[in-house]
């Protein structure tokens, strides 16, 4: 495999988010995003903010209150010890109609670093944001499938085959039980 290839489990629902991104009409001024860098996400704002988790604690944003348009949390919430205190940050720091787009782990591998605590259905990121005050559910997801979540158990160091890829773009796929990342996009 290529050393920069997608991995598997993140095409689907990284497509589906830009798809949503394009197609949608919401502040695209700045962004703060907390996990890595989603070229293909932050190419739709103007001003970026990247934060570095661990280094700056998801729980305990270093923002003021209403700074950004769109917070990301893409596959950080399984980090973290209280990620309910890191959905709280989110909504505090975001712009009001601000938006945020969160993803995270349901069937995966333990991947410790720097610990490895939750897992998450798209329900319980919603539970999540209810709580902390989102009043929108602007898009729910689930991506990855059950022949996905077979393979990963068979080849836990495959991240990017060409074989375990073509399962990640299978169409109509049942979801309803077993798939491997859940991810919400809710607004303020």
């Amino acid at each position: 495999h290529r050393e920069n290839c997608m991995k598997a489990t993140r095409l689907e629902y990284m497509r589906v988010v830009g798809s949503f991104l394009e197609n949608n009409q919401y502040p695209t001024n700045s962004v703060l995003e907390i996990s890595g860098q989603t070229k293909e996400w932050l190419s739709k704002f103007d001003k970026v903010t990247i934060s570095q988790f661990p280094e700056v604690s998801a729980d305990d944003l270093p923002y003021e209150d209403e700074s950004f348009d769109c917070v990301i949390m893409n596959q950080v919430l399984e980090h973290c010890k209280k990620p309910w205190l890191c959905v709280e940050e989110a909504y505090r720091v975001l712009n009001k109609g601000g938006m945020l787009i969160a993803s995270s782990p349901f069937m995966y591998q333990v991947h410790d670093w720097p610990g490895d605590f939750f897992r998450f259905t798209p329900e319980g990121l919603l539970c999540l944001t209810e709580n902390a005050g989102f009043e929108e559910v602007l898009l729910k997801h689930r991506s990855g499938n059950a022949d996905m979540v077979k393979h990963a158990i068979d080849h836990p160091n495959d991240r990017s085959s060409s074989q375990f890829l073509s399962m990640a773009q299978q169409v109509g796929v049942d979801k309803s039980l077993y798939f491997m990342k859940s991810t919400v996009v809710v607004r303020k």
